[in-house]
């Protein structure tokens, strides 16, 4: 059996330590329970059972870098060359199911087209999703596309743009933190020695997003990650 001391409140247990200590205002109790269970009381009287900790997904989510950064509102030839994509590491705090995602375009239209949207678990390793996007020939306009009903669970991942064919589009993307401690100069971005650039370019088979792909080859840069919006 684990021993575990908690304080109440409103019929929660926070679990404060993994050893029984006696302190002013505790509550002592000897039982087991898995990993990540809290006691929780059913608020009848009942004596509280271990339960897992209730955190319910989100229906709306809005890709941002783990990094501080600002907006690029109109990236005009940036992301027109289809043996280059970019893409940065992002963090999903609570589960989602993805059905849509969405980008918006800026007031550059040099020559239409489509671009791949990309997700890929934190190794990369693993597609979580990939779609095509319509045509996109109109400046500053939204532009959704669907997705098969995708769940992202809590963690990170990397969203990667590349672009189809000849298209020129402006688009919006955050750009690089300023702090030096963070910038491309000697910075935690992506100068870590034996650790991926968190964001970047990506060199690939013109017009194709990867299967999969190694976070070690991404090429530091700023300005890589793409605004966009997930809803399910």
């Amino acid at each position: 059996m684990k021993t575990k001391r908690f304080f109440l409140v409103a019929g929660i247990a926070i679990v404060l330590s993994s050893s029984l200590v006696a302190h002013a205002n505790s509550l002592m109790f000897t039982t087991t329970s898995l990993a990540g269970e809290v006691l929780t009381s059913n608020g009848s009287g009942n004596e509280p059972t271990f339960q897992a900790l209730a955190i319910g997904p989100i229906l709306t989510h809005f890709v941002k870098p783990i990094l501080p950064t600002s907006i690029d509102t109109n990236q005009s030839g940036s992301f027109n060359v289809n043996t280059t994509a970019s893409l940065g590491l992002f963090n999903v705090p609570q589960s989602i199911t993805v059905n849509k995602i969405s980008i918006k375009s800026g007031s550059t239209i040099t020559t239409a087209g489509t671009y791949d949207l990309s997700v890929y678990s934190e190794d990369g390793q693993t597609q979580m999703f990939s779609v095509t996007t319509s045509t996109i020939d109109t400046a500053d306009t939204i532009y959704s596309t669907s997705v098969s009903s995708v769940t992202l669970a809590p963690g990170n991942y990397w969203l990667m743009l590349n672009p189809n064919s000849t298209v020129d589009v402006a688009l919006h993307s955050f750009s690089g933190p300023n702090a030096p401690v963070l910038g491309l100069t000697v910075g935690l971005l992506g100068d870590v020695s034996s650790e991926p650039a968190v964001s970047g370019t990506l060199t690939i088979t013109a017009s194709t997003p990867p299967a999969t792909f190694t976070p070690i080859n991404v090429t530091e840069g700023t300005s890589r990650l793409i605004v966009a919006r997930f809803d399910n």
